[in-house]
């Protein structure tokens, strides 16, 4: 089964583009899919509201498309919003950031048909200073995770400003939760080892470990060297602390765009990027195409199924998975004038037949 359409379309709704795309199942079996939707010419630092969709229906119909954060409330751009479905308590949490410097949580008791005001959490984040002296912060994107003992947990990433486009250098690590998202606590960084890791992906493996999948580039302004262009990972045992060195796996490779990792059940793992190592669409990065997924059944050590989601110019993805087994991708499709000038923004629908190529 494979079936997809647009959620997201650029030039419309009043926005230049959509992009940074997260999708969740709530407890009640609702799907949020949500994004940066960006006026101006669609840049990072261009005003950014937060829109949402919603469907009950598994994906196949959707509400129309509504905003959940104003960036005129906050006097700056929001962005990098990020839900986490918190199974024990059946209410979706939410995280975003506001001009890369504060952050805020809020939350939906509804199935994400109303939410909370936002309160500021900023304070939490003086926890990562004593390893790492930064200006810049960033959850997520994507979705974040529930760990099996409750614990929320949603990467982060850090950075000084001081470096090319504001966001370099920079490194990754977790905020968590033990309350259901009431109080927010800094986690530890990850090893400064592998530099510039940021935009990771969270999930638990089997032995309740929590593995990051990252992304990350060297320190350089130019088009980055293909060696360093692979996905890395990092594992802690309990999803904050104690983080092992990063390192890349070489059989992801990845043009430095975000990736999305998801449980699918109990003994296998989904997996979605953009699979290229290209040079044909930007001076200063590779080709963001060839979107792929992929199946582990080992706890993501080895890759035993994957197909092309899509084979043109794409970008950043999420996952997540339905109760019936559906795996539901959002992500970045098509370019109108650059790369990062997104076309639209789709949902694939499929199962993992469709990924083994079962028929």
């Amino acid at each position: 089964m494979f079936d997809k359409q647009t959620l997201f379309e650029a030039r419309t709704g009043g926005y230049h583009s959509y992009r940074i795309p997260g999708i969740v199942v709530t407890p009640g079996g609702t799907v949020q899919a949500y994004c940066e939707s960006r006026q101006g010419r669609g840049g990072d630092w261009d005003p950014i509201d937060i829109r949402i969709r919603r469907s009950t229906d598994g994906g196949v119909t959707w509400y129309p498309a509504r905003v959940v954060v104003d960036h005129r409330d906050y006097g700056a751009t929001v962005n990098n919003f990020v839900m986490i479905p918190d199974l024990a308590r059946r209410r979706l949490c939410a995280l975003f950031c506001a001009d890369y410097a504060r952050a805020y949580r809020m939350f939906s008791d509804d199935d994400g048909a109303t939410f909370s005001e936002p309160e500021e959490i900023t304070p939490i984040l003086d926890g990562f200073r004593d390893a790492y002296d930064f200006k810049v912060v960033a959850v997520g994107p994507g979705h974040g995770i529930q760990l099996g003992n409750g614990r929320l947990v949603a990467p982060i990433w850090v950075s000084p400003g001081t470096g090319a486009g504001g966001h370099r250098p920079n490194r990754d690590g977790t905020i968590y939760s033990d309350d259901g998202g009431d109080t927010w606590h800094a986690g530890e960084l990850v090893p400064d080892t592998l530099p510039c890791c940021n935009e990771a992906t969270a999930v638990q493996l089997a032995d309740g470990r929590v593995m990051l999948n990252v992304r990350h580039s060297d320190l350089g302004t130019g088009l980055p060297p293909v060696e360093t262009c692979y996905r890395a990972v990092s594992v802690s045992a309990d999803g904050a602390t104690g983080w092992s060195e990063p390192r890349m796996d070489f059989a992801l490779p990845d043009p430095i765009c975000f990736g999305s990792i998801c449980r699918y059940d109990a003994t296998r793992i989904v997996f979605s990027n953009c699979a290229s190592h290209g040079t044909e669409l930007a001076k200063w990065a590779r080709d963001r195409r060839n979107l792929t997924v992929r199946v582990s059944d080992d706890d993501a050590l080895t890759w035993c199924a994957s197909r092309s989601l899509e084979p043109g110019v794409a970008g950043y993805s999420d996952l997540a998975v339905l109760p019936d087994g559906t795996v539901l991708c959002l992500y970045e499709d098509g370019m109108i004038d650059r790369m990062t000038d997104t076309a639209r923004l789709t949902l694939a629908r499929f199962d993992l037949a469709w990924v083994e190529h079962v028929t």
